[in-house]
């Protein structure tokens, strides 16, 4: 029986951090199965779904958490395969426009009462053309529940995106 654990590993940036983690991986027999990880303002952010044999993941776990003594932050949360979205459809949002605050907040906000989850978003500042102002560019991959239409939400999303001065695409995405 196998037992799959969400690993975040949080540090100040610096080489051989992967090859900490990965090798206490390996030691206790664990599959490394997907990951997401980032330097985000000079911190290493890692997120790593690794499966193991259920009678070695607590020393797993043990283990990864010594890695706090080197100035990581280590957190392991068992992860169970549920099919809660099943049925919902895959979107995908593209966010452009000039930075102010509370972009993504006001999308936030309006998603969740539509109850539609997100389930990736990456965001980022880059410099406008020509010297303006940092433009603010996002895309997520999102789950929408049957009983809203995509329509519905491209519609909402037009008169959210004028009212936050930012244009926003909806497409209908392949999911994962």
């Amino acid at each position: 029986m196998k037992t799959t654990f969400v690993v975040t590993v949080t540090c100040p940036d610096r080489p051989g951090i992967v090859n900490e983690v990965s090798r206490i991986v390996l030691a206790h027999g664990g599959s490394w199965q997907e990951s997401r990880m980032v330097r985000l303002g000079g911190v290493f952010a890692g997120l790593i779904r690794v499966e193991v044999d259920a009678d070695r993941a607590a020393a797993l776990v043990r283990e990864l958490q010594t890695l706090g003594r080197d100035g990581m932050s280590v957190t392991a949360r068992e992860a169970r395969p549920e099919d809660r979205y099943a049925g919902w459809r895959p979107l995908r949002l593209v966010l452009s426009g000039a930075d102010h605050e509370g972009i993504v907040q006001g999308v936030a906000q309006f998603l969740a009462e539509k109850r539609v989850n997100v389930e990736e978003l990456v965001t980022d500042l880059v410099p406008a053309p020509f010297g303006g102002g940092p433009l603010f560019s996002a895309e997520a991959k999102l789950r929408c529940p049957p009983e809203v239409t995509t329509g519905e939400l491209r519609g909402k999303l037009a008169e959210l995106g004028a009212s936050l001065g930012v244009e926003m695409e909806l497409e209908e995405s392949s999911g994962r």
